[in-house]
């Protein structure tokens, strides 16, 4: 699970279940639909396609916090929900090079070694022969569906959300800070 900052703890507030998924997909609609909206239309009149690194670094946050709060690793909501066949290689690579990095990773195993790419087909992920292709047009939609899904059950159980963290015994670059704030 996800951890504080060292010397902290994170703040939660109690929420219904059902409001919390619901919020999660209008900002899923509102921040991830429109930019692929805006992409779209922009990679249709232009020569030169954008958006493919950026695609992820928005859409995998919104994961891995709904991920927690139905009880999940990240890993296992893609593989239940997402359709996404290895979640684990997966997750490691695309969510830790794009959203702790900016550069390619691979992954190497037992001499046999996976890059990976990304193309708005729509379509589905390709997975096969050394090679990890995300579609993110399809993991938004698989991510709408499954949140749709869900806020039709109405599920009244409260979960807790992180809204905040709490410094217990911070380092002293976090208390010189709050002391110019």
């Amino acid at each position: 699970m996800k951890k504080p900052p060292k010397g902290a703890i994170f703040e939660k507030m109690p929420m219904r279940k059902c409001d919390f998924l619901e919020s999660a997909l209008h900002r899923l609609n509102d921040d991830v639909g429109s930019y692929f909206e805006m992409l779209e239309e922009f990679n249709q009149k232009s020569d030169r396609k954008v958006g493919f690194w950026a695609s992820l670094r928005i859409i995998m946050p919104i994961i891995e916090a709904i991920s927690h709060v139905v009880g999940e690793t990240p890993q296992e909501f893609m593989a239940k929900h997402l359709n996404m066949e290895v979640p684990y290689v997966t997750w490691d690579l695309f969510r830790h090079s794009l959203i702790h990095g900016d550069y390619m990773h691979h992954a190497t195993y037992n001499g046999k070694t996976v890059g990976w790419g990304i193309a708005f087909i729509g379509v589905g992920h390709v997975v096969g022969q050394g090679h990890i292709g995300v579609d993110p047009v399809y993991l938004y939609k698989s991510l709408k569906t499954y949140l749709e899904e869900e806020v039709k059950k109405n599920d009244q159980t409260i979960v807790e959300i992180e809204i905040g963290v709490i410094y217990q015994n911070p380092k002293s670059e976090i208390i010189n800070d709050f002391l110019k704030l």
